[in-house]
């Protein structure tokens, strides 16, 4: 399970350096992997709202949840890349996403879909991303090995 705050700001026109804002915005990514893990999850944050709430006079108005539910990558894909990975001496492991790419939309349609996740020093959607060119060869390596076996 990922729990993240993406957002938090106030509104510029109304902030100060030493004024208490009035209001606060922010955003909860929750992603798992689980439809249950994301329920229960989404109930934890719900109640946990109202009892901060009440205990520090303030309100909450979470505005509902959008729903992302996960997706499992296909298995005979997964092991594809692993066999891959292994006869092309790549290190690699096997990790969930969370993220609504297009790979899950595949797999829901029931067309067999995997991906293939480069290295990134800094992270996924940071504008300071990194990712060596040496990463990037290896998973296009990877990716050349899989169509290859697919044709």
């Amino acid at each position: 399970m990922v729990f993240a705050s993406g957002k938090f700001y106030t509104d510029p026109d109304l902030h100060a350096l030493t004024k208490v804002p009035g209001e606060v915005r922010f955003s909860l990514d929750i992603r798992s992997i689980d439809r249950a893990t994301l329920v229960q999850m989404t109930e934890f944050a719900e109640a946990r709202a109202r009892e901060i709430g009440e205990r520090r006079g303030v309100r909450f108005d979470l505005s509902g949840f959008a729903f992302s539910w996960p997706s499992v990558m296909d298995g005979g894909h997964r092991q594809s890349l692993k066999q891959g990975c292994e006869r092309l001496a790549i290190d690699a492991i096997d990790i969930a996403s969370g993220g609504g790419h297009d790979a899950q939309e595949f797999e829901r349609c029931g067309i067999p879909s995997s991906m293939i996740f480069v290295r990134n020093a800094n992270g996924s959607h940071n504008a300071r991303e990194s990712m060596e060119m040496a990463d990037f060869a290896e998973g296009t390596k990877l990716l050349a090995w899989m169509l290859a076996g697919a044709l």
